[in-house]
């Protein structure tokens, strides 16, 4: 009877371990698009993925934008993110992201999955 359990085990646990690389990785294969006016002047230069972050690389002295996640119903909320000079780093765990600063135009990051 232990054997069965313990092998039950075993595959609980390779289980587990298989989600949590599909969860790390899961922006592999994805891009990332720009919604937005491009003469505005947090309108980002290039978003690219590197390992687990997303960064977007905002044009040499474009002023710091709010960044906000965009839920499903549409509400905005503060997403975290740091800066590199003149890249923000955000963790790579949203669908959809808007940059907004005072009366510039809102920019919008949207992840397109690639096709499996």
């Amino acid at each position: 009877m232990a054997r069965p359990v313990r092998l039950a085990a075993i595959v609980a646990i390779l289980l587990s371990l298989c989600a949590c690389d599909h969860a790390v990785r899961a922006h592999i294969g994805t891009r990332y698009i720009i919604e937005g006016d491009p003469q505005s002047a947090i309108y980002p230069k290039e978003i690219e993925p590197r390992d687990e972050d997303v960064l977007i690389t905002l044009k040499e002295g474009a002023p710091r934008p709010e960044v906000l996640l965009i839920e499903a119903g549409g509400r905005e909320t503060r997403f975290p993110f740091a800066t590199e000079g003149s890249m923000l780093v955000v963790p790579a765990k949203f669908g959809r992201l808007r940059l907004r600063h005072e009366s510039d135009s809102p920019v919008d990051v949207v992840e397109q999955t690639a096709a499996k």
